[in-house]
């Protein structure tokens, strides 16, 4: 039916299109190449919301440049040059006329892993099938779809997590396979246009990330695909984004719980201050779902377009859930940047001082510095990034109202009441990449009979020192250390379809008063990689 629907939606607007509009993949590997030239002062250009279009990157750099850098060797005789060009450079199928652009593509992820050191002796793997379908009807039409079906066996704490939330992380709900395994699938799509020069519409099925960082503090792509409306407009330094979408609220059992619905709308505005400076400010409502035990329909004031109106009617901490924040990005130089997000949940201000740790003063911040080509090494990159996150935020009262989506948050996949430092060094020799990545994190872990704060799942009014309490304080709980080493090797084959393959190894330790657990995974892979995967919890 979606598919369906998506179909008709093509043929009514195909005749008013004004411009291509397709989206560079929401994947790490994909935009670093970019995010050197974004960083030069010179260059003005909104980076805080992905996915990027492709027309938008287009005016500041050549793509080919970029995209298929070193790529355009020739063989003599045509069947030799063809596989060349399929295997290292295009994609599989092109339709290519005048009025009509079509690309489709298989997408494929065969992983394979060995515990090394683990309380486990099973192997893991990941068996993933999929296409992915891009085209433009003449220079007036964008539309993108793809599907993938997956079988796996994950490593022991991403089980676990799948166990007990009923879900892949972000990729979806599962079915059992076999004995341990999982079986699941997800499906991507979205149709793009223009109607006036400055106004982008997009209707689609995926994700999307705001910041600058790793981590997104505001709303990353951690969590599941959801069906969303975006209005992005652009006009002299303000790029103004409204996002009208829906989540499905906390799943106990797939096959047997009906599936609730809550709607969300979110405000982004970001302003270039000068080619140095940006200053970009969220907004983000989660609305009421029900009222008096009572399912409520979808209403018109959630398509309100104005940035902070629901913040000044409804205030922080009315049922219907709205938060604030702001994301920063000052560039020093040409090859480094700091960036910073500041999110505000709930708080009353009278209470903000108080030593003693007010419940609703529900706040996290991050900040962080990136380098490129460092030492005067081209394509040596960095990341050093801090995340914070004080007890109960994006929890709310009622549980149908808190940030979240298929059991998962929509932030930081270790939920809230946590303090988190990331450290990425990646360096890149034509098609190789080499990245070294280190998680370390402290959280205040709940139970089975606690709730303080970390759980965002857990209704606030259920806190182990009470509603309304004093005296929260970051890390209460059970006080855990998660300690992760990641290093991994990719040749990448076809930039089309980011082919690549992978040889990579994680070396995970997570200790606390009542357990320490350490597994060493290592693992090898041939895939296509379109999306951000987030094991690192």
């Amino acid at each position: 039916m979606k598919q369906a629907f998506l179909f008709i939606l093509f043929v009514l607007f195909v005749k008013i299109f004004v411009f291509s509009q397709i989206l560079l993949p929401l994947n790490r590997d994909i935009n670093l190449p970019f995010e050197s030239k974004f960083n030069q002062k010179n260059t003005d250009f909104h980076t805080s919301i992905k996915p990027f279009p492709l027309s938008d990157i287009s005016p500041v750099f050549n793509l080919d440049s970029v995209i298929y850098k070193d790529r355009n060797k020739e063989y003599t005789g045509k069947f030799k040059n063809y596989l060349w060009r399929k295997l290292r450079k295009e994609s599989f199928i092109i339709v290519d006329t005048n009025d009509f652009y079509l690309t489709i593509d298989p997408l494929f992820n065969f992983e394979a892993g060995k515990n090394i050191i683990s309380d486990s002796t099973a192997n893991a793997y990941v068996n993933t099938r999929g296409f992915l379908i891009n085209g433009n009807i003449g220079r007036n039409f964008s539309f993108s779809s793809s599907f993938f079906e997956n079988q796996a066996r994950f490593v022991d704490h991403v089980n676990d997590f799948v166990k007990e939330y009923h879900v892949v992380p972000g990729q979806g709900p599962v079915k059992s396979f076999k004995t341990n395994d999982f079986d699941y699938s997800s499906a991507t799509g979205y149709i793009t246009f223009v109607p006036i020069k400055s106004l982008n519409v997009q209707l689609g099925h995926g994700k999307h990330f705001f910041g600058e960082g790793y981590r997104s503090l505001l709303l990353s792509d951690n969590a599941f695909n959801y069906p969303y409306l975006k209005l992005t407009s652009n006009f002299w330094k303000i790029q103004y984004t409204s996002m009208y979408t829906s989540f499905i609220n906390n799943v106990s059992n797939i096959f047997t719980s009906e599936f609730k619905k809550k709607y969300a709308t979110f405000h982004f505005l970001s302003y270039n201050v000068n080619k140095r400076l940006n200053l970009s400010f969220f907004e983000s409502t989660i609305w009421q779902s029900s009222k008096n035990n009572q399912n409520k329909g979808y209403s018109l004031e959630y398509l309100n377009p104005v940035i902070f109106v629901p913040a000044a009617v409804y205030k922080l901490n009315d049922t219907n859930n709205v938060m604030l924040g702001l994301n920063l990005r000052y560039k020093l130089f040409n090859k480094f940047s700091i960036y910073s997000q500041f999110v505000i949940d709930d708080i009353y201000l009278k209470k903000v001082k108080s030593k003693y740790g007010f419940i609703d003063n529900k706040i996290a911040y991050q900040i962080g510095i990136k380098g490129f080509d460092i030492l005067k090494i081209k394509n040596l990159n960095f990341i050093l990034e801090y995340n914070h996150a004080r007890p109960y935020t994006y929890s709310c009262s009622s549980p149908a109202q808190n940030f979240s989506h298929y059991n998962q948050s929509l932030t930081h996949p270790l939920g809230a009441n946590f303090k988190e430092t990331v450290g990425i060094l990646n360096y890149r020799y034509n098609d190789f990449l080499i990245e070294a990545k280190i998680n370390y994190a402290i959280y205040g872990e709940d139970t089975l009979n606690s709730n303080y704060g970390k759980n965002i799942f857990y209704s606030e009014n259920t806190a182990t020192k009470g509603e309304n309490s004093i005296g929260n304080s970051l890390l209460q709980g059970i006080k855990t250390t998660l300690f992760i080493k990641d290093f991994r090797i990719c040749y990448l084959v076809n930039p089309a379809t980011n082919f690549n393959l992978l040889l990579g190894l994680i070396d995970r330790e997570l200790n606390s008063v009542t357990f320490n657990k350490h597994s060493v995974f290592v693992y090898f892979g041939i895939r296509t990689s379109l999306t951000n995967m987030y094991y690192d919890f």
